[in-house]
């Protein structure tokens, strides 16, 4: 099993065409801490932000899948197909979108 890793969630405002004025940022630090072993262009301790292309750090599709699965059973939440768009996927900040959706429906 991998070692714990420092994450460093970089919080501020970022370059994003979808930025969500309101955040959770307690539930984006939990989602970052099951996301970053599905990130495999992110190096151990690398800062990674809410705002941050996934794709860019290595989700692709495959990965996405274990991570919503992963976030299922991490957070006790079920996230119904059809919450899920095209973007939910692209940042933390969209995923924490998504997460606090499926718990309020």
């Amino acid at each position: 099993m991998d070692s714990p890793t420092n994450t460093t969630l970089n919080t501020a405002p970022a370059e994003s065409h979808h930025a969500s004025p309101e955040i959770d940022d307690q539930l984006s630090s939990q989602l970052l801490e099951i996301a970053r072993p599905h990130l495999k262009f992110l190096e151990d301790g690398a800062e990674f932000g809410v705002g941050d292309l996934l794709a860019d750090a290595g989700l692709d599709s495959m990965a996405s899948i274990n991570f919503l699965l992963d976030i299922e059973d991490e957070l006790g939440v079920e996230i119904p197909d059809e919450l899920i768009e095209e973007n939910s996927f692209e940042t933390i900040r969209t995923v924490t979108a998504l997460v606090t959706k499926a718990r309020e429906a």
